[in-house]
């Protein structure tokens, strides 16, 4: 009897010992969940009138308040990306994208574009890409000059960072965050709330540059956007769901967004018809 129970001890503590090891397995496991180091993001930023401007921005008009949320939700999510990269291999681009305004469309505007690539080619820097961010102004707060009403030409918002994270054939992870306040109102799809890409370039766009293997995450920085265009940002969204968030404190869902795409296996996207090219200015 003493013998059957010495073996029954034995086992009691192999089995103890798995346990423990399943349990360390676990632990490591959740601690190594989002690997985001040797990933390349480019943040697609909205610098449209309804973002800034409170005469001529739609939605309710555009502040100063409204500006600096998206700034800070953007701030937040390069900072708490920075902080998870233990070995510095992340490298990170920016662009803001507005509109040319004043006419019918692009090719009479009279208004300027101020759509421009500010951190191109990428840099590893964080520190670099965050005085970007924070050093952006709104428009209205530099005095010498007239507002120039801004559009919202979301496709050229796509296409600038897809030209950057895809620059020298790269092919190492690529994340691309679009952050906006509304539907497009100049370029691909411009007003147009169709989620089918035969039916909307803009959403053939996102899903050819899906194609060459770029993560697209989509993030409304207003309530305000409406349902029928919020489906479109769903559309354009590589897991088809867009975050909708008003403040700082919710970036945190725009980081498990990026978690649950890099890491969760996404299908490859159905391939949708090739937009046509529209020459414009790009800075």
């Amino acid at each position: 009897d003493t013998d059957a129970n010495t073996d029954t001890d034995a086992n009691t503590d192999a089995n103890t010992d798995t346990d423990a090891n399943a349990d360390a397995n676990t632990d490591a496991t959740a601690n190594t969940a989002f690997d985001a180091t040797d990933v390349d993001y480019c943040f697609s930023f909205d610098y449209s009138s309804s973002i800034w401007d409170p005469v001529n921005g739609l939605n309710g008009g555009g502040s100063t308040e409204k500006f600096e949320s998206q700034k800070e939700l953007v701030a937040g999510v390069i900072g708490r990306l920075a902080a998870q990269d233990v070995n510095g291999l992340n490298r990170y681009g920016f662009i803001i994208f507005g509109g040319s305004s004043g006419g019918t469309n692009e090719g009479n505007d009279t208004r300027p574009d101020l759509s421009e690539k500010i951190v191109d080619p990428l840099t590893s820097s964080a520190p670099q890409v965050l005085a970007a961010v924070l050093g952006l102004q709104s428009p209205q707060l530099i005095p010498e000059e007239d507002i120039p009403i801004q559009n919202t030409n979301i496709e050229k918002g796509l296409r600038f960072c897809r030209e950057i994270l895809n620059a020298d054939g790269n092919t190492r992870d690529r994340v691309l965050i679009l952050t906006s306040d509304g539907r497009a109102t100049r370029g691909f799809g411009a007003n147009n709330t169709n989620t089918d890409p035969a039916q909307n370039p803009l959403v053939a766009q996102a899903l050819a540059i899906q194609n060459t293997g770029i993560i697209i995450v989509t993030a409304g920085t207003t309530a305000t956007i409406d349902d029928d265009y919020l489906l479109v940002f769903d559309a354009l969204s590589s897991n088809g769901k867009t975050i909708v968030t008003e403040n700082q404190e919710d970036f945190e869902l725009l980081i498990e967004e990026i978690v649950e795409d890099l890491c969760g296996g996404l299908p490859t996207p159905t391939p949708g018809p090739e937009p046509v090219v529209i020459p414009t200015n790009s800075r």
